[in-house]
């Protein structure tokens, strides 16, 4: 539900479809644009309001969903609430998150995270390795061809037992430990804490 500016106008429109996500994403947008219709959407420009973005992610083998939402401050009471009955609702939605984002920023994701209902990851596969995903860590988009993409750079980078891989900016690790079974070691180098605990528990 993002905003469209102008100098002369501000208003909230409503996205019922996107090609790039699985159309489950928007039966869930659909139903939270009536259960959040108390909540009041956050103005970038003055600061006002609550509710920043909503953040869906699915596992694309597992078919596990996470819904996380974005507020401006700490709603978790009349979040959980709202949780519950989507979960009931959508059998595939198995973890309800809330991230606070309390800065003046178009950054999506502020620092502080915490369930509401549900687990507090969601679990896919990719090239086979069993992933761990929380809401800060970066995974793909279209699995289907990330897992053509990196069996091709295996094959092509050719990875022996006897060396030594760095994984830089490896989110949840997932391209490393795709070549993990080749190499003797693989390093994964990454800055968000959440990514580097879903890699470790990945590994």
């Amino acid at each position: 539900m993002p905003y469209q500016s102008t100098d002369r106008l501000r208003c909230l429109f409503s996205l019922s479809d996107c090609r790039l996500q699985p159309p489950v994403f928007a039966d869930i947008l659909t139903r939270c644009q009536t259960l959040l219709a108390d909540i009041p959407p956050y103005d970038e420009q003055t600061g006002q309001g609550i509710l920043r973005h909503l953040f869906l992610r699915r596992g694309y083998h597992s078919g596990e969903i996470m819904l996380c939402f974005v507020t401006a401050k700490d709603i978790a009471l009349q979040l959980t609430t709202i949780g519950m009955q989507l979960m009931q609702e959508f059998p595939d939605l198995v973890s309800v998150m809330q991230n606070v984002n309390a800065k003046r920023t178009n950054v999506i994701l502020g620092q502080e995270t915490s369930c509401l209902c549900g687990k507090d990851t969601i679990s896919d596969t990719l090239c086979g390795i069993p992933v761990t995903l929380s809401p800060q860590s970066f995974y793909q988009v279209n699995t289907a061809q990330a897992e053509r993409l990196f069996t091709e750079a295996k094959r092509l980078g050719n990875p022996q037992p006897h060396e030594l891989l760095l994984d830089l900016y490896c989110g949840a690790g997932a391209i490393g430990l795709s070549m993990a079974d080749s190499a003797r070691k693989v390093i994964g180098v990454e800055i968000v804490p959440q990514a580097v605990e879903d890699a470790k528990k990945t590994a």
